[in-house]
């Protein structure tokens, strides 16, 4: 059995991944731990959609690996409201068309949405008024920032909700990261 407590579930990335489908930061003790036990049985059901889960199923999943017998009546209805939020969170992922989301890496914010990388990348060249100059980047370039030659943005897939300029962390966790890239403001010469 997987020992859950507050900073380690399967690595930061899966604490990543479940905060961003509750959609709140500010969980801790019994609830944080039951929460993210109740999650992770939905994340480790071996299904891409993770469909058919209740919120009695997951959290009768997560009482498995936790000791529930300091539960209280003040710490069942933040369970309950965290678990059906990762629930909806899960349908709504499995059931949005995919696309790609870029997440700046200088200021962590969504800066565009789009069905593919072409579009969200002619996106922010529509956004700045003029067309940037693209190039593949590496991980390890995309961890400078910011960057001193341009913007580094992530390229996520994801499914395409309303995310807002401020999910960026949210999307990263989620999603599937297919690349990094620079994006470079370019000088037009005019002919004289």
């Amino acid at each position: 059995m997987f020992s859950y407590n507050e900073t380690i579930i399967r690595g930061a990335g899966r604490n990543a991944q479940i905060e961003a489908l509750i959609g709140r930061t500010d969980m801790f003790g019994l609830s944080w731990q039951l929460t993210a036990a109740a999650v992770d049985a939905m994340l480790e059901d071996g299904s891409e959609t993770h469909a058919g889960w209740n919120v009695a199923g997951a959290i009768e999943m997560g009482t498995h690996a936790v000791d529930v017998s300091e539960l209280d009546a003040e710490t069942e209805p933040e369970v309950t409201e965290a678990v059906q939020t990762a629930i909806d969170m899960l349908q709504h992922l499995a059931t949005a068309p995919k696309g790609i989301v870029l997440v700046n890496g200088n200021d962590g914010l969504v800066h565009a949405a789009e069905p593919t990388l072409d579009e969200a990348k002619a996106f922010l060249d529509r956004v700045n008024g003029q067309p940037l100059s693209w190039s593949e980047s590496s991980s390890r370039v995309a961890s400078v920032s910011p960057h001193p030659e341009g913007a580094i943005y992530r390229a996520v897939e994801i499914g395409l909700l309303d995310w807002e300029a401020g999910d960026g962390e949210r999307v990263a966790a989620l999603g599937t990261t297919v690349g990094y890239w620079l994006a470079r403001d370019t000088v037009i010469r005019r002919a004289a």
